[in-house]
């Protein structure tokens, strides 16, 4: 199992200090930052396990740092606020995870957030992935079924003629079968 990562953004040094101590102490490897740019930059090339960061960094917003770093499989994020109002709960809501930290807080409460957060964004992250292997597979037998209808229309063939037949083309020329009725529904049947 990899070593759990977290990445810290905040504009105060003795946020992310107290943080960085706090949580090194409980063996997380922590990456922290006073710039937006950067904490993408380093969750994009670490792929840490959470990042914690307030709803802005330097005038910035950080809300849509988040959904980026979350629409593309990077991580999630754990919000840092003041109070937990109304507008911040309709944004959490739209998030992977629904947790926040608020300050000041005892360290207890930082040690059970962070721990669910990073459990329940490895299995988000995990869960996505199966996913999108899933639908990728769909698509895969979609695209050889699609094949074997134009081989059935154009070519007069059963089903099990018109399978049999992208199989062959498919061993014929190395290829994986979706990829040989990808070639069939792009460019048609050509006989050799």
């Amino acid at each position: 199992m990899k070593e759990q990562t977290i990445v810290i953004g905040h504009s105060s040094m003795s946020v992310i200090e107290k943080l960085r101590t706090s949580l090194e102490r409980r063996g997380y490897r922590i990456y922290a930052f006073q710039s937006i740019e950067e904490v993408l930059r380093t969750a994009r090339r670490v792929k840490p396990d959470i990042v914690i960061m307030p709803l802005e960094i330097g005038g910035s917003s950080t809300v849509a740092t988040a959904r980026v770093l979350e629409s593309d499989f990077v991580t999630s994020v754990v919000f840092i606020v003041d109070q937990p109002e109304g507008p911040f709960r309709k944004t959490l809501e739209t998030m992977n995870l629904y947790a926040y930290i608020t300050f000041p807080m005892t360290l207890d409460s930082l040690y059970k957030t962070v721990e669910l957060a990073v459990n329940t964004s490895r299995k988000i992250l995990e869960l996505k992935l199966k996913l999108l292997e899933v639908e990728k597979k769909l698509e895969g037998r979609i695209t050889v079924e699609k094949a074997k209808g134009i081989l059935m229309k154009e070519e007069n063939m059963t089903e099990e003629e018109a399978f049999a037949c992208l199989r062959k083309m498919a061993m014929d020329m190395c290829l994986p079968m979706e990829k040989a009725a990808k070639a069939v529904v792009s460019h048609g049947f050509r006989k050799e």
